[in-house]
């Protein structure tokens, strides 16, 4: 009997020891780029044959952080160099993956700006940057531009195309831009995607870095409630009374709110509002930096309650 008690013992302990190992191994960048993806292999060809994108794609990859560092990394069109990056001794150690420095970034870096920001710091001895990993001489990504969500997580999407291929790259850019390919990615992956099997911790120090002058912020006249109206908007919510819902506020202090916004912006409608508020990515990048530091505020009623899902 006891000997049978200790077998049965021995086993979970087994079981406990298997499952650690299996989670570490599922939680590593390099798990991600060897197994996962395989895995998600038909999905991924499936989904990226819908883009119908213009230009042949040598690879795409959706990022998203938490402030926690946790990042949501998904190679959806994979290439033999993504393993050159997560085979890297230091690929858990990006730092425009790290939350703190993501949001002392501009709204948009390109590969240039983040190895310079590599280059300036030398004492981390962290000489290569993703784009310099997987890119070298023969392939180009495309600029970062950051999404800012409301569950304050911050996203992207790479797309690496062959040298040759970049001019036509740069004109889809132009004409469609990445934030419909991002946007799509983004649903995709949140509607099928097992997220915890591309999630990984990352490790990077949080460090400062130069940041190009930004002129000054005309949304920084806003009200509190102008804001949460602000970012209901930047998510794509433009009529009043989905805006309203979301604000749990009556569709008439929405218009209210909107028609303040346009004389405090000096825009000429509120169509005119929308597109403004639409490249207003520095702005939302700091509303989101303000919702982290207030997360522990003390809420007073079920109305403000309701208030911060938005801010």
């Amino acid at each position: 009997m006891a000997s049978t008690l200790l077998l049965i013992a021995a086993q979970q302990t087994q079981i406990v020891i298997n499952k650690e190992e299996y989670q570490k191994k599922m939680n590593s960048i390099k798990n991600i780029y060897q197994y996962e993806w395989k895995r998600h292999e038909r999905q991924f060809t499936r989904f990226v044959q819908q883009l119908n994108l213009p230009i042949k794609i040598e690879g795409i990859m959706y990022t998203k952080v938490s402030p926690n560092n946790q990042v949501l990394e998904v190679p959806l069109h994979y290439t033999d160099q993504f393993l050159n990056y997560a085979n890297h001794p230091r690929a858990q150690k990006s730092l425009f993956h790290n939350f703190h420095n993501i949001m002392q970034a501009p709204p948009s870096i390109d590969r240039y700006f983040i190895d310079y920001v590599y280059s300036t710091n030398t004492e981390l001895n962290m000489k290569t940057s993703f784009s310099s990993i997987v890119c070298q001489d023969t392939l180009v990504p495309t600029p970062i531009k950051f999404h800012y969500h409301l569950d304050n997580t911050v996203s992207h999407i790479i797309l690496v195309v062959k040298k040759r291929f970049y001019p036509e790259l740069k004109c889809f850019e132009s004409i469609v831009g990445l934030k419909d390919v991002h946007d799509r990615a983004h649903q995709f992956i949140r509607e099928t995607v097992n997220t915890e099997s591309f999630t990984y911790q990352n490790n990077a120090p949080e460090i400062r870095f130069p940041i190009p002058h930004q002129p000054g912020n005309k949304f920084n006249q806003l009200s509190l409630a102008e804001n949460r109206c602000f970012m209901a908007i930047y998510h794509g919510h433009y009529d009043t009374k989905a805006i309203a819902n979301l604000l749990c506020r009556s569709a008439r202090t929405v218009e209210g709110l909107i028609s303040s916004m346009v004389d405090k912006l000096q825009v000429n409608n509120r169509y005119a509002l929308f597109v403004e508020i639409s490249k207003a990515h520095m702005h939302m990048q700091r509303l989101v930096l303000a919702r982290i530091n207030n997360r522990h505020a003390p809420v007073k009623n079920s109305n403000e309650s309701n208030e911060n899902a938005i801010l």
